[in-house]
Order: C-alpha cells, then structure tokens, then sequence
C-alpha cells in the first residue's frame, strides 16, 4: 500500500519512511532543504544524513542546497562532549561490573 507499515520499517522491508509512492511525488516536487526538513521531521535521520551527504556529492547541486545539507549534517552530528560522557560511562560501569565481579 503507500503508507509502510512500522513492522515493515523496523525488519528493513519498508527501506525509509519516505518510500511509499504518494510521499515519493510529493517529495520530489520540493526543493533539497524542504525534503532534508521532512526527513528529519518524519523521524528518519539516517536517510536525511545520506540524502545531505548526496546533496554534498553532487556536482550539480546548488550552493543553497550545499549549505543547507553541511547544516543538517552539523545538527546531526553527536556534541562532543555528549560523546565523551557516554564513554566515560560506559568505563564506569565496566569497572563496577569488574569489581563486583573480583569481590565474590
């Protein structure tokens, strides 16, 4: 049908959010931005991140839609210091799990 099923979506059968037929047409009328915007709206970031590296790819995209990938990959792209906690985290609970293990 157009609209996939989440169940389809989540064992890869769907392929994106953005694959049903009507959507498809839709999409295809609007400019590299808007589709970008309605990627990241729709929940689908790793289709929005491979669409904006494509963007990025094209020798015959435009400098708007060039700007406005390289900002959509920024605003995805994890803060560094995000990254940095969930490491040291991760540490952490690998050294509790190590002591309580040695403790026994």
């Amino acid at each position: 049908m157009g609209i996939p099923v989440a169940s389809d979506w989540c064992l890869g059968r769907g392929g994106g959010l953005v694959d049903s037929p009507a959507m498809a047409r839709k999409e295809k009328s609007r400019g590299k931005p808007e589709r970008l915007a309605a990627l990241v709206a729709a929940g689908d970031h790793g289709g929005a991140r491979a669409e904006a590296r494509a963007t990025l790819e094209d020798a015959a995209a435009t400098e708007a839609d060039r700007a406005a990938a390289a900002r959509l990959l920024a605003s995805l792209r994890p803060e560094r210091a995000a990254a940095i906690s969930a490491a040291v985290a991760a540490a952490v609970a690998v050294a509790i799990a190590i002591w309580s293990l040695a403790r026994r």
